[in-house]
């Protein structure tokens, strides 16, 4: 038995693959628009957290460092070292804490 659509059943599909093809294509548009957002804001985040460190890290090693030797350096022992006053990691590990 050969049967043909029908006319109603016809245009029912038809209209039916109108609206799904289109909602099917922005569905993956978004998507695929909003994963390319979140990679941008994860790499913004990231960006802010490494020249947060960095700064830290520069302040450190560029301002507190050597004052502290400046001023310190005639009364000090040339054999001292007391990693915690002035580390870097240190200060930024209890930062994050």
């Amino acid at each position: 038995m050969s049967r043909t659509l029908g006319t109603k059943t016809f245009l029912a599909l038809a209209l039916g693959l109108l609206f799904v093809i289109p909602s099917v294509t922005v569905v993956v548009m978004v998507n695929m628009t909003m994963r390319g957002l979140a990679l941008t804001d994860a790499e913004d985040a990231s960006r802010m957290l490494l020249d947060h460190n960095l700064a830290i890290t520069t302040y450190f090693s560029k301002d507190l460092k050597p004052k502290l030797f400046e001023q310190l350096g005639p009364i000090m022992s040339k054999d001292y070292f007391e990693p915690l006053s002035m580390s870097s990691t240190y200060a930024k590990r209890k930062m994050h804490d």
